[in-house]
């Protein structure tokens, strides 16, 4: 299972993006404005840590957490100024008069619970799954890339195709 994390939007309230589960968008996220983790690639765990609050999914005892690196979690919430260590947010995004409001997500608990399960029936399957923290712009120039070695890959074939033709053509007049 690939997780990836799109930012889109950097605030003093937060950061917010996007969370696509194979390339299927899966929720929103939401990030401390100046201590999230870095861009980059991370093997996403599961940990069990002491249980914290009643909300969380509870296992004799204790939280079992989705670790992205070190005690980064994906987890529940409403807000990022309580997050510590590059923890993120996911949940659905409020939206008033068409703009989204910065800093908050809603329907956390709700969404965390569905990613938690995917997570589980592909750990349980024994998939290894890679989270990939990226920001909309460095998204963008990743497609482009691949675009150009899609039309550079065309390029030669078609040259490839015509060098063929005049060899033919060649081997005709003879």
């Amino acid at each position: 299972m690939e997780i990836k994390i799109v930012r889109k939007i950097f605030t003093v309230y937060g950061v917010h993006g996007t969370l696509y589960v194979n390339d299927t968008k899966e929720c929103d996220t939401l990030e401390h404005p100046s201590r999230h983790l870095r861009t980059g690639s991370y093997r996403l765990m599961l940990k069990m840590v002491p249980k914290l609050s009643d909300q969380e999914l509870v296992v004799k005892g204790c939280a079992m957490k989705l670790v992205v690196k070190g005690s980064a979690f994906i987890q529940p919430g409403n807000g990022p100024f309580t997050l510590k260590n590059g923890s993120i947010i996911v949940g659905k995004p409020i939206v008033a008069d068409n703009i989204i409001v910065t800093g908050l997500l809603s329907k956390s608990q709700e969404t965390y619970n569905l990613l938690y399960d995917k997570v589980i029936e592909c750990m349980e399957n024994g998939e290894e799954i890679k989270v990939e923290i990226t920001t909309e712009e460095k998204q963008k120039e990743k497609q482009k890339e691949e675009q150009n070695e899609e039309q550079k890959d065309e390029d030669v074939e078609d040259e490839n195709v015509v060098e063929m033709i005049r060899e033919g053509e060649k081997g005709e007049v003879r």
